[in-house]
């Protein structure tokens, strides 16, 4: 039995049956089949193909915050925005449909990023070269 958010439960019966739910529409039978060439159910979990030709293991929405505090803010995080934080996630082979935005919405309510916010140029230190005789 695969586990993932009811908008895949046609995906994973597709998937894992080989037939469409019935009460289904001609075009949106051929619909679902355009859209499950990218997934794959392995050992019970829904993985999708990314643009990378890489697998990425679709996560449920009670792990979500977890591993989004953990990329952002966690020992290899950095608090980086949200375009970093979501890298980091993919690079980790995860995926769920609205990381992006997740991702955007965690690191603008972060509390660490808000208090500290982005660093002025004015407080850099200005480099000098360094002759040598």
């Amino acid at each position: 039995m695969c586990i993932a958010d009811g908008n895949f439960d046609d995906i994973i019966h597709f998937l894992t049956t080989g037939t469409v739910l019935e009460g289904y529409p001609i075009q949106e039978n051929k619909e679902l089949v355009v859209r499950t060439t990218d997934f794959f159910v392995i050992a019970g979990h829904l993985y999708k193909m990314g643009n990378d030709e890489i697998l990425q293991r679709f996560v449920l929405e009670f792990e979500r915050s977890s591993i989004l505090a953990d990329t952002h803010g966690g020992p290899t995080g950095g608090h980086y925005a949200g375009r970093a934080t979501t890298q980091k996630v993919l690079c980790a082979g995860l995926w769920w449909p609205t990381l992006h935005q997740d991702s955007k919405t965690h690191c603008k309510a972060c509390d660490v990023c808000q208090r500290t916010g982005n660093p002025l140029q004015r407080e850099d230190i200005p480099l000098n070269p360094q002759m040598r005789l």
